[in-house]
This record gives structure tokens, sequence and C-alpha cells, in this order.
């Protein structure tokens, strides 16, 4: 065997196997989606029609928005199997019509005016036909018995706990089931799909025709016309009124199949319709998701935090001294808050039929607090994490230019606002590298509309590209007639005068071109600057002394303001003085 033979052999069993593993790993794309119907409404009171149906509109709205954008179905053999059957009864039933049409053909044979030679020569084409089909029908029905068999020996195998590799299993064991079923398709017994609402959307419920509600849920045109939508699970149920009280019912039906999976109920006032909704989602999401149950086990340190720390799971607050949550596999939120305390939390994915164990240690609050300072001369007040910072005492009038606040925070990134007196903010962020009790930091605020300031500076810019365009006109216009001038004093005909004065108007041309173009530039530049400034300032670290020296010279330029409004407001009495000692004096001259 030669070296080439054996590398190409090499690739071809490498190219197998890719092959054959590809299936056990490839992610299904499909998504399994969840649809509502508009609920039934039972009341013993005769009710305004519009607002019967709003709120039979309002429980499944609201329990579709409640249900996690994270969910994931788990579709086990028996699922499989409903589908499989429906796609195999569609397919026997179009046959069947196939085959009732070939029957009637055939039999219309015979009152066609045929020679018998002719007639028995169709017979027989109608009879290979009417055969052919036979036998897809067959085929068919013996592909439901090997789906059947085939989702027993996937539903054993999942009851033994073989459809997901278990934490305990060693590497060796996951190495030999890999290659057992290298070449088994039918190894992936349960897949995962996303869950998505009907059409994308918590408002659009499904409708479904007369006929098929007058059949019910179970009724195979209920399934049909489900399926033909897209739907495989459906949320129904209904809404009675007793007094102020409503009784809300849900039931979930998947498809195709038409099973009902789950019944849940709750009962509260009208005015409670949010945490009816949210009860009944809570209760109908392992039923979706068919998930298989989580337990998470909850260990906080130190031990004198146990007895007061908060658990908030999924936003729903725990009972106190719980040591374990059971809930559906999928997304969860969690968070730990203690008075005292750093707050902690995280988001994870929890298989199901698993037990998980979250170790949390509370790091205690530290009190730093950083000057801010604001280095435009205009008051206003700082805000740091949503709450209003601490402003420095009063000082006096002639010495509170650059307003000032201590800013608390705690070890992490601050975002914060500066808003003045005007009711214009801008936005900053202390990075952690600066936090600490001795540092101070500045911004600079902004007293204008920053919108207003890009569409003015987008304005600009425009009309300078506006320029630029029109200032290429002359160019090229003097350019070509210098050219074709210097073409003609060339061949002897133009004169050299000629070509030099439009030589000349280019040059000018090309200046004024050239300097529009760095106008257009420099607005450019401003524009991006202007939309820059839309983006949180980094607070920098400022000193003492420059603040002070800042201070200073900030007070020595409003001194000089004051000294030239004086001057002006002397010079403005003055001229009134005038004024009026010159009308006296015209005055006594008319007398």
């Amino acid at each position: 065997m030669t070296k080439k033979f054996r590398n190409l052999l090499t690739f071809i069993i490498f190219a197998l196997l890719i092959s054959a593993a590809n299936p056990l790993y490839a992610a299904d794309t499909s998504k399994w989606v969840v649809g509502a119907e508009r609920f039934k409404y039972i009341s013993a009171a005769s009710e305004d029609p519009a607002v019967s149906k709003g709120i039979a509109e309002m429980f499944p709205n609201r329990i579709l928005e409640k249900l996690n954008e994270d969910l994931v179905h788990i579709v086990y053999p028996d699922e499989k199997l409903d589908q499989t059957l429906y796609d195999l009864r569609k397919t026997r039933l179009s046959l069947f019509l196939q085959l009732s049409a070939e029957y009637k053909k055939r039999d219309s044979l015979l009152l066609q005016n045929y020679s018998k030679r002719k007639l028995a020569s169709k017979i027989k084409e109608e009879e290979k036909a009417i055969k052919s089909i036979k036998t897809k029908i067959a085929d068919n029905l013996k592909e439901v018995d090997q789906a059947m068999q085939k989702s027993i020996r996937e539903e054993k195998l999942v009851q033994r706990g073989l459809f997901n590799h278990d934490e305990k299993t060693s590497e060796k064991e996951n190495l030999k089931t890999m290659f057992h079923n290298m070449f088994n398709r039918d190894a992936e017994f349960v897949d995962s799909l996303d869950i998505n609402l009907y059409k994308d959307d918590t408002t659009a419920l499904f409708e479904a025709s007369e006929t098929a509600q007058k059949y019910g849920y179970t009724s195979y045109d209920y399934e049909k016309e489900a399926v033909n939508a897209g739907i495989r699970s459906l949320i129904t149920g209904t809404v009675t009124n007793y007094g102020e009280y409503y009784f809300v019912t849900v039931e979930i039906y998947e498809y195709p199949g038409g099973k009902l999976n789950h019944t849940v109920s709750e009962v509260g006032l009208i005015e409670n319709a949010d945490m009816i909704s949210a009860s009944l989602a809570h209760q109908i999401v392992i039923t979706l998701s068919n998930g298989m149950p989580v337990d998470v086990e909850i260990c906080v340190e130190p031990e004198e935090v146990k007895e007061k720390v908060r658990v908030y799971f999924d936003d729903d607050l725990q009972p106190p001294k719980m040591t374990t949550i059971r809930t559906q596999s999928g997304v969860h939120a969690v968070r730990f808050v203690c008075d005292g305390y750093l707050e902690m939390g995280t988001s994870y994915f929890f298989e199901g039929n698993k037990k998980y164990k979250i170790d949390v240690t509370m790091q205690p609050e530290k009190e730093i607090f950083i000057d801010a300072v604001n280095l435009s001369p205009f008051p206003g007040r700082f805000y740091a994490a949503g709450a209003l910072a601490e402003p420095f005492a009063p000082l006096p009038e002639e010495e509170n230019v650059f307003p000032q606040a201590k800013i608390r925070i705690n070890d992490t990134q601050i975002l914060g606002q500066f808003i003045s007196d005007d009711g214009f903010s801008t936005s900053f962020y202390v990075p952690v590298n600066l936090l600490s009790n001795e540092n101070t930091v500045s911004v600079k605020g902004l007293r204008y509309d920053v919108n207003d300031y890009i569409d003015k500076r987008r304005r600009i810019m425009y009309g300078t590209y506006t320029l630029l365009m029109l200032s290429m006109v002359p160019y090229f216009y003097t350019y070509g007639n210098y050219v074709n001038s210097a073409n003609q004093f060339n061949s002897g005909v133009g004169t050299y005068d000629d070509a030099l004065k439009w030589q000349t108007r280019n040059q000018i041309c090309g200046g004024i071109a050239i300097g529009c173009g760095a106008l257009f530039v420099y607005e450019l530049v401003r524009y991006f600057m202007a939309v820059n400034s839309v983006l949180p300032q980094k607070a920098k670290p400022i000193s003492p002394q420059k603040l002070e020296k800042k201070k200073q010279k900030e007070l020595k330029k409003l001194e000089k303001m004051r000294k030239t409004e004086e001057v002006i407001e002397t010079e403005s009495e003055q001229n009134a003085d005038d004024i009026e000692t010159e009308e006296k004096v015209e005055d006594e001259e008319v007398k």
C-alpha cells in the first residue's frame, strides 16, 4: 500500500466519522411556538360586551408578557412521536384521496367508447397506479409501527437517564458512549428548542374557525388549524366573575396530538390582574418548558449574615432561612441583599434533573467618599448612582466659583450627572482607579442643550460642504479654459497673455477651493466632537493646588468683569446726567 493511498484512505475514514458524528451535535434551529387564544368569559350579571371582551383578552396577553424570554422546551420521545404520527397521518389521507380518485378514474373507463384491447390497456395502467398508491400506504403504516417501537425504546432510555451527560460519568464512559452511538443516527433522544411566542407578539391571539371550536381542542380540525399556524403549545382559559372576584382557569394543550398537559387556577380582584397573571405564568412555565425540576442549595457566609440576608430568585423574595430552592430548568437570576453589605447576584442556566450549590460570601460595604468639582463657573447639583450627592458647606459668594460635592461610592465605577440650575445635564463617570478617599475629580459641566448644539454644528457642516462643492465649479471651469488656452498657445493659435490670464484665475479659484475644503474639514471635526459630547465624560483627577489656581484665575476674571461693568454703568450714569443738564439748559434758553 502506497503512502498516497494510505493518506487518501485516512481522509475518507475521518470524513465518514465527522459526517456520522455531526447529527449528534447539530443544533436544531426550529422553535417551539407558544400561542394563546381569547379566554371564555362567564358572568352571572350582564356586562358591557366591550368590557367582557377586554377582560377575556387581557389575561392571556398578560400571561404571555410574564413568560421568560429565555425559556427552552425539552422535546421528549413521546412528543416526537406525536409529530411523526401527525405527518404520517397527513400523508395517508393524501394517499387515500389519490387512491379514491384512481378508483373512480378506473371505473369511468367502462363508460368510454374504447376498443376491448385499448380498454384492457387503460385498466392495466390504472391498476398499476392503484397498486403503487397501496404500496405507499402500506409503507406508511409500517413507518407508523417503526416510529412507535422507536419511541418506546427511546422512552426507556430516557427513563434510565441516558439522554444527558451526568457530571459523575467518567470521561472514559462518555467516550465509550460517543463511539457506541457514532453510526446510530437515533442516538439523540431528547432535543431542546427555544420557546417563541405566536407571531412573536404578546398581543397576538390565535383564533380558530367556528368548525374547529365546535368540535373542541382534541379534534382533528382544531389540531390541523393549530399545526398550520405553527403552534405547539396553546394556552386556553376561562374567566368566571363572582361579584368583585374573578376566578381564572388556564389549560395547556399540546399539538399535534391535542393532549391536555396542565390545568391551573387563580382567584383575585380585577385590581390584582397583574398578580393573577404572574401567578398563572409561574405555574405553567414548567409545563411549557417541559423541563425537569432543579434543586438549588444556598450557602451564605459569614455566619452572622445568614439570618439577615434576603435572597431574591427571579426577583421573588424567598422565605427566610430557606436553604434549598426547587424550580424548573432554564435561565434564572439570583440576588443576595443585606444591609451593610454589597449586593451580589448572577444569572445562570440551570439544567434539569440536577442539584446545584451556590456559595456566596457577602462583602461589607466600604464608606468611600470622593470630592467632585464642576470646572464650569455656574451653579448646579451633582448626582451619583441616581442619588443626590452631598454638597459642600456653602462658601461666601465671592469664593463659590466652582460647585463641589461629596460622592459616596462602593468600590464600583460610578455613573453620575451634573445638572445646572438652568436644567441642563452633563453625564460623567468615575473610573475605578480614581475611587479613593484622597481623590478629587473634576468634570466640565455644559450649560446648553446638547441636541440643539449637535443640530447647529450639523447645519454648519452641511453649509461648508455645499460651499466646497460650489467652489469646485469655477475651479474646474478656469482649469479647463487654462488648459485650452495653453494648448492653443503651444499650437501657435493663441496668445501667451491669454493663457497666463486663465492660469492666474485658476490658481485663485484653486486657493478658494482649498480654503473651503479646509473649512469643511474643520467644521466636520467640530461636528464629530459635538456628537461625541453626548457620551459621559471621564472624570479627571485634579490636585487641590491646581484647583486653587483655577479658582483664583476665575476670580480675577470675574473681578475684571465686575470692574468693566462698573465702568460702563458709571459712564452710562454720567451720560444720563449730561443729557439731563443739556435738556435743562435748552429749556431755560427757550423760556
